[in-house]
């Protein structure tokens, strides 16, 4: 697991396509873009692994977003 107090600024954040991930986001101030990644909840993303049943092996947890923040899947 992967727990982040606060992410303030403009960027992206690489998510690897296996194993099944999930990140979710206590509050945005700003916008989470997340072309490709499943909604769960309205701060809640899985990637493709995750989404078609496989384990939630990674988690992030961010508390705080400020900013925009682009979720992209990567393939290893």
């Amino acid at each position: 697991d992967v727990s982040l107090h606060t992410a303030v600024g403009n960027g992206t954040l690489r998510i690897p396509g296996k194993p099944g991930a999930q990140l979710s986001i206590g509050s945005v101030l700003g916008k989470v873009l997340s072309s490709g990644f499943v909604a769960e909840g309205s701060k809640s993303f899985l990637n493709a692994s995750a989404a078609s049943g496989a384990d939630r092996r990674l988690v992030v947890h961010i508390d705080n977003a400020i900013g925009q923040i682009q979720l992209v899947e990567v393939q290893q």
